[in-house]
């Protein structure tokens, strides 16, 4: 039996990190919108973990450093 929905989350995390390094430096909002509603949208119980995994790479990228 194989679960589909692992992929999705694994193909779109990426795109989340790029947005909050798009954030930070840039300050633009855009990218990690859209991010955020299509990861959501695609499978909400993952993007629970994706936050916590989000807030730990700010914290690793930006405070530590």
């Amino acid at each position: 039996m194989l679960f589909y929905h692992f992929h999705d989350v694994v193909a779109f995390f990426p795109l989340l990190l790029y947005g909050v390094d798009q954030l930070v430096e840039k300050q633009k909002r855009g990218i990690l919108a859209f991010a955020s509603f299509l990861c959501a949208f695609i499978n909400f119980y993952f993007f629970v973990g994706e936050v916590v995994f989000l807030i730990l790479y700010f914290i690793m990228k930006y405070w530590v450093t």
